[in-house]
């Protein structure tokens, strides 16, 4: 599955599954406690210049997968801005040391990456200092990071730590959003107003409420324009 640049939704690929290479780090880093994340999520877990995961932890080692808008380049570092599905962007440097005997090369601008790297704080914007940057050679490496993103928040969640304050008076309320749209397994998911339509007892400002945090969190993706909601584990 890869991000459809015309009209921000997804297109899906005829397989899932990453390959034993990137499947043996993604194990190693979740053994050292490094959090699959979307970018939208690292921004909102910045409060008062530190960073906190919605079980009330602190969050310092990340790892996203995401495209290269813009990369610069100087004899210290190389900075990428990034972005990834849920539309927001995030400046991401690469530190050079004068004792590396072979020097990283800068990533071109259009790729899709893969990033592991510990979230900073500047002057209130969030930022990643970069450990490792690799090109993803793998589309269903997207669909892959999703379903983390997900299982990791469930695991919270289940373990009774999840925190519903971030989903403001809502509640609740994007779980049955989830439940609704999980329901359906076409392509082209459901329509904000067939959600609507399910939910009769909810207003349209928390459904919009709840489909940005579900959006935003990695458990539904926009699929033929940006009223098209499909559950992520369905992909």
């Amino acid at each position: 599955m890869a991000w459809n640049d015309q009209g921000g939704g997804f297109e899906t690929s005829p397989s899932v599954g990453a390959s034993p290479s990137v499947a043996r780090e993604r194990g190693h880093e979740e053994k050292n406690g490094m959090k699959p994340m979307c970018i939208k999520a690292i921004h909102r877990a910045l409060v008062d210049d530190q960073f906190v995961c919605v079980d009330g932890s602190g969050l310092q080692q990340v790892t996203l997968v995401a495209k290269i808008l813009s990369s610069e380049m100087n004899n210290q570092r190389h900075d990428y801005e990034l972005a990834d599905y849920t539309g927001a962007k995030l400046l991401a440097r690469e530190y050079i040391s004068d004792e590396d005997a072979t020097q990283p090369q800068p990533i071109s601008q259009g790729e899709y990456v893969r990033v592991f790297g510990t979230v900073k704080s500047f002057q209130g914007s969030a930022n990643i200092v970069i450990n490792r940057i690799m090109s993803m050679n793998d589309p269903n490496e997207i669909t892959m990071h999703l379903l983390e993103m997900s299982h990791t928040y469930l695991k919270m969640k289940q373990a009774g730590e999840g925190d519903a304050s971030q989903v403001d008076t809502s509640a609740g309320i994007p779980e049955q959003v989830r439940t609704v749209i999980q329901g359906n397994k076409s392509m082209t998911g459901l329509s904000v107003t067939e959600i609507k339509a399910a939910l009769p007892h909810v207003t349209a400002d928390e459904i919009t409420k709840a489909i940005n945090y579900l959006s935003g969190e990695g458990f539904i993706f926009s699929t033929i324009d940006d009223d098209h909601f499909r559950a992520t584990e369905d992909a």
